[in-house]
């Protein structure tokens, strides 16, 4: 990754025609901003005001003492240890996940992506759906799963290289990651 801005992620390559390769994050529906196997960093925000950032690493974390882990739903959900609250996402806007809240008290809760340096924008188990799109304008849409997708009937694997990277089999050019526009 060269660079992510929190909507694309820019990719380098080793091949002279095409230098530099854009993936466009597509928002598409309930759930689809984040997996239940996240590691992303987030502000979650309180329609109170109150805020707290917080690391998740495989889809948990801990925040004001209590562990939490991001349950495979559909909508990806997660309870709340204190009294049993579910929470559950409600939409995607490409930077922020609304939930949703089973607690009268907090019946929406927000959360930020917090754009991070290089290589942060893609692990190699991403599962989201991507437009790539060349410099030449050229574009094609994908679905992750774990890392892995089909394009122009070839697969492809991410790898756990930093940046991450993959190899394209046509010709064996390395497409590493160089940068994530935050959104």
């Amino acid at each position: 990754v060269e660079s992510w801005d929190g909507h694309t992620v820019t990719w380098t390559t080793t091949n002279p025609d095409y230098p530099r390769v854009f993936w466009d994050l597509i928002p598409s529906g309930i759930g689809s901003a984040i997996s239940h196997t996240d590691s992303h960093r987030w502000t979650f925000r309180w329609e109170s005001g109150q805020t707290a950032q917080v690391q998740l690493r495989d889809g948990s974390w801990t925040l004001f003492g209590h562990r939490y882990q991001l349950q495979a739903t559909s909508p990806v959900s997660f309870s709340w240890d204190v009294d049993g609250t579910v929470q559950s996402v409600e939409s995607w806007d490409g930077h922020t996940v609304t939930w949703t809240t089973t607690n009268p008290d907090y019946p929406r809760v927000f959360w930020d992506l917090i754009p991070s340096g290089i290589g942060s924008a893609i692990s190699h188990t991403d599962s989201h759906r991507w437009t790539f799109r060349w410099e030449s304008g050229q574009t094609a849409q994908v679905q992750l799963r774990d890392g892995s997708w089909t394009l122009f009937g070839h697969r492809y694997q991410l790898q756990a290289t930093s940046p991450v990277s993959f190899s394209w089999d046509v010709d064996g050019t390395v497409q590493s990651v160089e940068s994530w526009d935050g959104h």
